[in-house]
């Protein structure tokens, strides 16, 4: 289990480095249009936004291709089915007031966004260390996304 750190870039930004072994490893830019981000990592640049204004599909692309996305199967509910590659994962809240939000890949828990304080925007990360780090950071990007929204997160 790899464990990232996640701190905002500065008191009022909701732009993010990610660090793990205090190795930055990518940066997540979060745009003005508050559902839509610049994932860099050290492999590659990648876009997430959400695909259209009322839409609950979320895509992940770098310049070219569609690399994975995530859908809202109800927009009252901070619950993501994530797609990438050929495998299929659940990002869902811990509980139904939780900043906490576990990873599920079929009925397996296999990681957690964890915020570093009740007032902080940083978040501690752990995910196994084969998921690749593209997925990483996109699931990093929605759970600050739902955090953003606030308490509602739909």
């Amino acid at each position: 289990m790899n464990i990232i750190d996640v701190i905002p870039k500065s008191s009022w930004s909701w732009d993010f480095s990610v660090s793990q072994d205090t190795e930055q490893i990518a940066n997540i830019l979060v745009s003005r249009y508050p559902e839509k981000g610049l994932l860099k990592t050290y492999e590659t640049e990648l876009e997430a936004y959400r695909e259209d204004v009322e839409g609950d599909r979320f895509v992940l692309k770098t310049s070219k291709y569609v690399i994975g996305f995530a859908e809202k199967p109800s927009s009252l509910r901070r619950l993501f089915d994530v797609h990438f590659s050929d495998k299929h994962y659940t990002l869902k809240p811990a509980s139904l007031f939780s900043k906490k939000f576990i990873l599920m890949e079929g009925s397996n828990q296999i990681g957690l966004v964890i915020p570093r304080g009740f007032f902080s925007r940083g978040a501690k990360v752990e995910l196994p260390e084969n998921l690749p780090l593209s997925l990483k950071v996109f699931v990093i990007w929605l759970v600050l996304l739902n955090w953003r929204r606030g308490p509602k997160g739909g």
